[in-house]
């Protein structure tokens, strides 16, 4: 079906003599492109004036990082395509941690990806990590200068809520807070509510106090429907 389209292209310019026809047309199948040689036969095929703009490269970046294509993501970032793009509340390395490609996470932040970067809603990519059980990854944003406290909700309250005590480990280690309301006391009340009493535990030796007041609404729809969105 790509070449289908390129080549449709290339008839209707050889029958209008103007090379700029389907331009518009063509920018959308370099957003579909999902090998380097359809990607380059489309590049060939744009305009002069179009040459030099890679911004509108900053979709197919996206698509291939999600999809994990790690050659053409590589392909892109050297034609000098941001790492750092916020899309729909999202970056090139929340999607990469998402789709678990250890791999590309670390071409983006190789390609000066910011691992702090946070989007309009306070996502990061801590969070995802988080969120999604990716330990490794989480550890390798940390090493690489992250603040473990940083996110709303902090990360570790994520770790809490998905019961996952390595990665609460990790964060710990790292330096996670615990002893503001807004991180050890939302994660002890979190854990009340939902019976997670072995985390509870194990809060409790951390020295969260189980006798905090807290105004949240801690049922799973509500945390689904203010977390979920920013993370998944």
């Amino acid at each position: 079906m790509f070449n289908f389209v390129l080549d449709t292209i290339l008839i209707a310019r050889s029958e209008s003599g103007d090379e700029t026809v389907h331009s518009r047309p063509l920018e959308a199948a370099l957003g579909a492109a999902s090998s380097l040689n359809n990607f380059e036969r489309a590049v060939a095929l744009l305009p002069p004036f179009y040459h030099d703009h890679f911004k509108d490269l900053e979709g197919p970046l996206m698509r291939n990082v999600e999809d994990g294509k790690v050659e053409m993501v590589r392909y892109l970032l050297n034609k000098g395509v941001s790492p750092n793009i916020d899309r729909l509340d999202s970056t090139p390395v929340t999607r990469a941690i998402m789709g678990g490609n250890d791999t590309i996470v670390r071409m983006l932040l190789d390609s000066d990806a910011d691992p702090t970067y946070q989007t309009r809603h306070r996502n990061n990519a801590l969070m995802t990590a988080v969120w999604q059980g990716r330990v490794a990854m989480a550890s390798t944003l940390l090493d690489c200068g992250v603040d473990p406290n940083d996110g709303n909700p902090p990360p570790v309250v994520l770790a809490v809520f998905k019961e996952h005590l390595n990665m609460f480990q990790l964060l710990r280690y790292h330096g996670a807070r615990l002893d503001t309301s807004e991180a050890g006391g939302l994660a002890m009340k979190l854990a009340d509510f939902h019976g997670l009493s072995s985390i509870q535990d194990v809060l409790v030796h951390e020295g969260v106090s189980r006798d905090i007041i807290l105004d949240y609404d801690l049922s799973r729809e509500a945390i689904s429907k203010s977390w979920y969105p920013l993370l998944c």
